[in-house]
């Protein structure tokens, strides 16, 4: 809710980055690859944020990653738990 916040004042594009691990996802899972979930987990986060209201949809960009880059090495639990996460990043003047 804070971070809303602080987004709804800041001007720029608003870039929402998921990413996962390197397991592949069982079959019948409800995601076919890890490209979609990385996805899904940053439209999770678009659609709080825009419930909270306040910020312009035109500005936020969803990015989904997949497991193409890592934080740290997958050969852990605690690592592979490092990869599965969401980025938020404000580009002030709405470029790359």
């Amino acid at each position: 809710d804070k971070l809303t916040h602080v987004l709804a004042g800041t001007e720029g594009e608003i870039v929402v980055s998921g990413y996962t691990d390197d397991v592949p996802l069982a079959k019948g899972a409800l995601f076919g690859s890890n490209l979609e979930l990385s996805a899904a987990r940053a439209t999770s986060v678009v659609n709080y944020v825009i419930k909270q209201g306040g910020i312009d949809t035109s500005r936020i960009v969803i990015r989904g990653y997949g497991d193409s880059q890592p934080l740290a090495p997958n050969d852990s639990a605690e690592n592979r738990a490092k990869n599965r996460r969401v980025e938020i990043s404000v580009r002030p003047d709405g470029g790359e």
